[in-house]
């Protein structure tokens, strides 16, 4: 195997590769130990103990730090790791190393964004939010019905109600573009036309906050 370019990445690593191809990255001291020169072969051994050893070790260890300063879908932390110019290959034995531990788990990730967040966004918009970070819309769905408020249309007129008031919206005073604007605001949240249109219908003086 034959390595045909060293192309610096950072003041600390390279992008190493052999035959043509791009194959890893490492860093300087690691170029050094190795031996690792453009034009020079790399000797079987050295390319076994790179990928099984120096790198399993590392995409490991880059989960377990990712991981310390914030949660992480799956789908979130497989694109974190490309970022790293990891391979399939580690980026799975990355992700399989914490799932194996309980460091990732997409349903209880699922459970706790909708936990926290159902006071204060509409289903629609949690969907959209988590089907973004790579959640699965059965996963989504199957946590909704079995932990969030199984009142969810009740619950959403009560969360446009509390807009409206934070809005200072007064149903005799609102000129229609502002009361179209305002609308155009509660459906980008996920609210549904239908929903927003009875909360308007029903609101009266007596929920106007001054």
């Amino acid at each position: 195997m034959k390595i045909t370019e060293i192309r610096e990445l950072s003041k600390k690593q390279v992008k190493v590769y052999i035959d043509e191809e791009f194959v890893f990255v490492l860093y300087k001291g690691e170029v050094r130990k190795y031996g690792i020169k453009s034009g020079e072969d790399l000797s079987e051994e050295y390319y076994h103990e790179i990928l099984k050893e120096v790198l399993v070790k590392r995409v490991k260890l880059r989960c377990l730090n990712l991981l310390k300063s914030r949660s992480y879908t799956e789908e979130r932390l497989r694109s974190k790791l490309k970022e790293g110019y990891y391979s399939e290959e580690l980026i799975q034995i990355g992700i399989d190393y914490v799932k194996k531990y309980g460091y990732i788990n997409d349903y209880e990730y699922v459970r706790q964004y909708i936990e926290y967040r159902a006071e204060k966004m509409s289903k629609n918009e949690m969907i959209a939010k988590l089907r973004n970070k790579g959640i699965s819309k059965e996963m989504i769905q199957d946590v909704l019905e079995t932990h969030a408020n199984n009142d969810y249309n009740q619950h959403e007129k009560e969360l446009i109600k509390q807009f409206l008031i934070k809005k200072k919206f007064c149903l005799q005073n609102t000129d229609i573009k502002s009361k179209n604007k305002l609308i155009a605001q509660l459906l980008r949240k996920g609210f549904l036309m239908d929903q927003i249109k009875t909360v308007i219908c029903h609101f009266d003086d007596e929920n106007y906050i001054e």
